[in-house]
């Protein structure tokens, strides 16, 4: 469900939206839109001042775990279960960019702000790699979080 809340702490009425869970949340710049995503395959387009739901962005096979709307709301990128970062045209529902983060699940994603804005995207092998949000193309990684050393352990 999606409920929008002011900081008086009243609430709109509860929108249903994900029937499994809802995997992430995403505000536009000035509130006017919001996104969530669904491990229903679904992403779902919200009026951020009235919280009534406008339309589904897209539904798929997969998992979609995390969205972030770009900086100005024209783009949702997704982290996903199958590993693949996904960043879909808002207006047209479709994606524009497809890129395998991993070969595990992909668990976050941001945008960079400013001029030329990037992409960040983390998993749960630990790596976080930066991408070109107007190509797709890789522009690092960094081992950020390695997995625990293996040696030493005994052998199954």
């Amino acid at each position: 469900t999606l409920r929008i809340w002011d900081l008086g702490g009243t609430g709109t009425p509860q929108k249903q939206g994900h029937p499994l869970n809802c995997g992430g949340v995403s505000y536009g710049p000035y509130g006017e839109v919001v996104a969530t995503c669904g491990f229903d395959g679904t992403l779902k387009l919200w009026d951020g001042r009235l919280g009534v739901y406008v339309k589904d962005i897209t539904k798929r096979d997969v998992q979609f775990v995390r969205c972030v709307l770009s900086p100005d709301a024209l783009r949702l990128a997704t982290a996903n279960e199958d590993g693949v970062i996904r960043v879909y045209d808002v207006e047209r529902g479709e994606p524009v960019i497809t890129q395998r983060q991993a070969f595990v699940r992909a668990r976050a994603v941001t945008y960079t702000h400013g001029k030329g804005y990037n992409i960040a995207t983390g998993s749960d092998d630990g790596w976080v790699k930066f991408w070109a949000s107007d190509t797709g193309e890789l522009k690092c990684q960094l081992a950020a979080h390695p997995r625990p050393h293996e040696e030493g352990r005994p052998k199954k």
